[in-house]
């Protein structure tokens, strides 16, 4: 008897033992492309904050800048040392939690000082904006990923606020890192509205090494998996559940300008 012809069908389930291997060496490949990246990135942001301040028009503004970019400059080796070990510590951290969702995560140090409210929901929406913003440059990239990554743990989609290599990952690395490095406080504030996808990480070539890794080690999408939204259905920053939530929050904070209700 002839046999029917071949369906579709999900792969074989990756065994927990196997998935933590896949998981932990994707998070290690991360932070090692990472890592050959930040002498150049801590260079590229001590530029930035050195050409925001020769623009500040308060002189008490530009001073810290120059100040911050002075001390990144003399001092880079220290932050990406900090870097480093923030971004092997929350990557591990985020597998885990992504392999077992009632894991919680702990919050940083540099999140346990909040800055002052409105300044702190500045942050917030410019981490989203850059998030986003990258995740739209990547919206290849991440959808193989995600889907890939939903394979590995045996479900049919992976939100990206669940995917481990979300953009936010890595930027609040970069912002946590430097609140750890700057001994200021009150120049905490000053790293955050420069990550936008321009001087941030390159996140194409962390991508691309990590869906290399999965193709590598023989894991596909799961048929019929639903991918996440393409690029042009991101959600805005304004629209996003977590802005609207922080708007929650910081009632005050962020509220329009200019006369707008």
């Amino acid at each position: 008897m002839s046999p029917h012809p071949s369906t579709a069908s999900s792969p074989a389930p990756v065994s927990a033992e196997r998935r933590n291997e896949i998981l932990r060496e994707l998070a290690d490949i991360a932070a090692g492309v990472v890592n050959k990246q930040l002498d150049g990135f801590a260079t590229r942001l001590a530029d930035a904050l050195q050409r925001v301040a020769q623009l500040c028009v308060d002189p008490e503004q530009g001073r810290g800048h120059a100040t911050a970019a002075a001390l990144l400059k003399k001092n880079r080796y220290p932050f990406c040392y900090v870097a480093t070990e923030r971004l092997a510590a929350i990557l591990h951290d985020e597998i885990t939690a992504a392999d077992d969702p009632s894991f919680k995560i702990a919050l940083p140090a540099g999140e346990l000082k909040r800055l002052e409210p409105d300044v702190e929901m500045d942050k917030k929406l410019c981490l989203v904006k850059a998030a986003r913003a990258i995740e739209r440059d990547h919206s290849a990239r991440y959808a193989d990923l995600t889907a890939r990554l939903a394979s590995v743990l045996g479900r049919d989609e992976l939100p990206m606020a669940q995917n481990p290599f979300r953009p936010q990952v890595f930027l609040g690395v970069v912002h946590d890192a430097w609140c750890e490095f700057q001994p200021q406080s009150a120049l905490h504030h000053l790293v955050f509205p420069l990550l936008g996808s321009e001087l941030c990480l390159d996140m194409c070539s962390v991508l691309h090494a990590l869906n290399t890794v999965l193709t590598r080690r023989g894991i596909a999408q799961q048929p019929g998996a639903a991918k996440p939204a393409a690029a042009g259905t991101v959600e805005t920053a304004q629209d996003d559940p977590l802005t609207r939530e922080l708007r929650r929050l910081f009632p005050t904070a962020g509220a329009p300008q200019g006369g707008d209700k």
